[in-house]
């Protein structure tokens, strides 16, 4: 027989919500004082940082639903990734391939964000012949 068997998840999985007002540019969001859940202990609760306990593949999501313009950036190991724009309603999802080990962050380039923004991921396939 070629494959598992049987074989399920690690599971990983958090949400996080920002506490207070953020207006440092180009710094990242601390989700820091208000994470509900941490499954699989992913995301450092001293930054707000998610760091991958295994390789495979991550869907992220982060939403902040008020009013107010800001510039968002996703941080892939410290290199720049997807940006966005928008004056209400930012949202977006999406997905990375990552090894263990690699940290995600997202980052306030241009405006400011209130208590409301959230940043929630999971893993949704794990890679077992590399970890």
């Amino acid at each position: 027989m070629i494959g598992f068997n049987d074989v399920k998840l690690t599971p990983v999985h958090f949400y996080a919500q920002n506490a207070g007002n953020h207006s440092l540019l180009k710094a990242t969001i601390p989700f820091d004082s208000n994470i509900r859940t941490n499954i699989g202990g992913a995301i450092d609760e001293e930054t707000g940082i998610f760091i991958a306990p295994r390789t495979g593949m991550y869907i992220f999501d982060f939403v902040y639903p008020e009013n107010g313009t800001a510039v968002v950036c996703t941080r892939l190991n410290g290199v720049m990734g997807h940006c966005l724009k928008q004056r209400a309603n930012l949202a977006f999802r999406f997905t990375n391939q990552l090894q263990k080990g690699n940290k995600i962050e997202i980052q306030l380039q241009e405006g400011w964000l209130g208590p409301m923004a959230i940043f929630k991921g999971e893993m949704i396939e794990e890679h077992l012949w590399i970890n």
